[in-house]
């Protein structure tokens, strides 16, 4: 079957009893990831997500050579979104990484120091997805409202408040978690990156030592330089290898400890 003819075939809209036989990828209780057939997947997420992950699955495999999914279909309908993508063979990274050899590790790493080079160097003007939606995060997943897109880095301050204070936490430790975040040196001189904004090593596949995919593209966009940073920490798992070895800091070489220090307060808001 041709690659024309495989995409037409593909459905506009997905039933439970469509997706019930299919294999799930990725941790059951977040994944939201099927294997369609044998070179497809399909994933279900809200209409706006849909769109700006695939909004970045284009942008970012046209302008750089990261190893992304290309897009096959995209359907909205009734405000849910299916996204379907080719399907990449290769082993989630917090599996593999324990079983690598120091020589592997050594080259993962360095690829991804070029990959995370490569987004880095492309800026942006405003703060948001990148086709110029809100602000599709962890940190935003109070969906009452819409979170940008923000003019600039202080709008997205107040914002990252706004959001905070609609989650149901304390709030004598909201209010002091967002002055801490308030008290953060602006970025002035530095504009808005691309950043994948959940660079974890679920998200990163790899087969026979390199790295052959970065996948979970929906929270990417234009951030602050250091949001790359914090959001690898932020809900990390700290008991991995990955982590214990700070294996960020040897992939995006400029750490933000102080933007880390002050935004990890919103972990607790957040997971409350």
């Amino acid at each position: 079957m041709s690659q024309a003819a495989a995409e037409t075939s593909l459905p506009d809209t997905l039933t439970n009893e469509m997706i019930a036989s299919r294999e799930r990828l990725g941790d059951p209780l977040l994944s939201h990831v099927w294997r369609w057939d044998a070179r497809t997947v399909v994933k279900l997420t809200d209409a706006a997500s849909t769109s700006a992950e695939a909004v970045a699955l284009a942008f970012v495999h046209e302008r750089t050579s990261i190893p992304v999914p290309r897009l096959l279909k995209l359907a909205e309908q009734d405000g849910q979104g299916t996204i379907f993508m080719e399907f990449i063979d290769g082993q989630p990274l917090d599996e593999a990484w324990p079983s690598c050899t120091a020589a592997q590790r050594s080259h993962i790493i360095s690829q991804l120091r070029g990959f995370l080079a490569e987004l880095r160097a492309i800026t942006g003007e405003f703060i948001g997805s990148v086709d110029r939606s809100v602000c599709n995060d962890q940190v935003f997943a109070n969906r009452a409202s819409a979170y940008g897109p923000y003019a600039d880095e202080a709008a997205f301050r107040v914002g990252i408040g706004q959001s905070l204070r609609a989650c149901d936490a304390d709030p004598t430790w909201t209010e002091l978690v967002i002055g801490f975040v308030e008290a953060m040196p602006l970025h002035h001189e530095e504009p808005p990156v691309m950043t994948h904004g959940d660079l974890v090593p679920r998200n990163i596949l790899v087969k026979d030592g390199h790295v052959v995919g970065i996948v979970d593209w929906e929270m990417a966009g234009f951030y602050p330089p250091y949001w790359e940073y914090v959001k690898g920490h932020l809900l990390a798992d700290f008991e991995h290898p990955w982590m214990q070895e700070r294996v960020l800091d040897q992939i995006l070489l400029t750490p933000y400890p102080i933007e880390l220090g002050l935004l990890f307060h919103t972990r607790k808001i957040l997971m409350y």
